[in-house]
């Protein structure tokens, strides 16, 4: 949030079990979700959400079920606008203006690894992989999720008609989610 840095939630994790309501970027206990993103929501715009823009990214794979249910949550929150894109466009729009061209975004988030291909602002080719950050073994990290990174890529470039994918490798890929923020 501008100004406030990231604004998470403490209790995020602390349920019977430590479950977390999103599991795979899919939102697998409504309830516990809506509670969540209320505090979120009290924390980062306090009571009074009046004129609130909330921005809702999903993985780019995921379902409209799943999609339809995060909006739905968040319309019980009460902004007056809902702002809803899949996570490459978020990352490639944070990224701010590049040139023209193919952009590939590599996102490497806690339980999913997405690899998108954007093409004019749209998503021309994706992959994704059910395995993020918390689900390797630290040891071996850097060497597993390159490695399934490259694996998605070099499915997209096989089936890659028009060379997008040269183009934006060219450029050099958007990395986003907690694995950008790891130096190796």
């Amino acid at each position: 949030m501008p100004g406030h840095g990231l604004v998470a939630d403490p209790f995020l994790g602390s349920g019977p079990g430590g479950e977390r309501p999103v599991r795979r970027g899919r939102i697998v206990d409504p309830e516990s979700c809506g509670r969540l993103l209320g505090r979120i929501a009290d924390a980062a715009l306090g009571p009074d959400r009046t004129d609130s823009v909330i921005v809702l990214s999903h993985p780019v794979l995921a379902g409209a079920v799943h999609r339809n249910a995060a909006r739905e949550l968040l319309a019980g929150l009460g902004p007056t606008r809902v702002l809803v894109l899949s996570s490459a466009r978020a990352a490639a729009a944070y990224a701010g203006p590049r040139d023209a061209g193919p952009l590939l975004v590599v996102d490497m988030g806690a339980e999913l690894t997405e690899v998108s291909l954007l093409v004019g602002g749209r998503i021309a080719d994706a992959r994704q992989a059910e395995t993020g950050l918390s689900d390797l073994d630290p040891a071996t990290l850097p060497a597993t999720l390159v490695g399934t990174v490259l694996d998605m890529v070099k499915s997209m470039w096989r089936q890659d008609r028009h060379g997008a994918i040269r183009g934006a490798l060219r450029k050099g890929p958007v990395l986003a989610g907690g694995g950008a923020l790891r130096p190796e």
